[in-house]
């Protein structure tokens, strides 16, 4: 049996892999004729330096350097995202405590608006900066 001629790859680029041998007796292994380059090119072993260390690669380190500047620059990001959402959470805080006191307040009002009307209405005589406390005690007092 007879090797036909491998047209699909570059013979004078790479070893190539086919059939040899003898009728009955066929091996599939590569090829070393002179014009393919011989076993030698696909033996050559890569240089992949960068593959060891963990993938720390090679050079200077210039990438790991990077890495940790922007690592620097996210948590000081991160630190002032943080710090803006505490000064928003207390100014939600202190709105919130505005508020209520000034329904406190406006409630507080309502009711001594409602005790002096009681009053007036009885034609009981107050002062007119009576506390609440005595304003309740003279609507407590009249009589159902």
């Amino acid at each position: 049996m007879a090797l036909a001629k491998d047209n699909h790859i570059d013979p004078k680029g790479k070893a190539r892999w086919g059939f040899g041998g003898s009728v009955g007796e066929i091996t599939v292994g590569p090829q070393t004729v002179g014009e393919t380059g011989g076993v030698e090119s696909v033996r050559t072993e890569p240089d992949n330096s960068g593959a060891h260390n963990n993938g720390g690669g090679t050079g200077d380190g210039e990438q790991v350097q990077q890495l940790q500047q922007v690592n620097s620059q996210l948590a000081a990001e991160k630190e002032d995202l943080q710090e803006q959402l505490q000064a928003l959470q207390q100014a939600e805080q202190d709105r919130l405590a505005a508020e209520k006191e000034e329904q406190d307040r406006l409630a507080a009002e309502k009711h001594v608006d409602e005790l002096k009307s009681k009053l007036d209405a009885a034609g009981v005589t107050y002062r007119a900066n009576a506390s609440t406390e005595s304003l309740q005690k003279l609507v407590d007092d009249l009589p159902k």
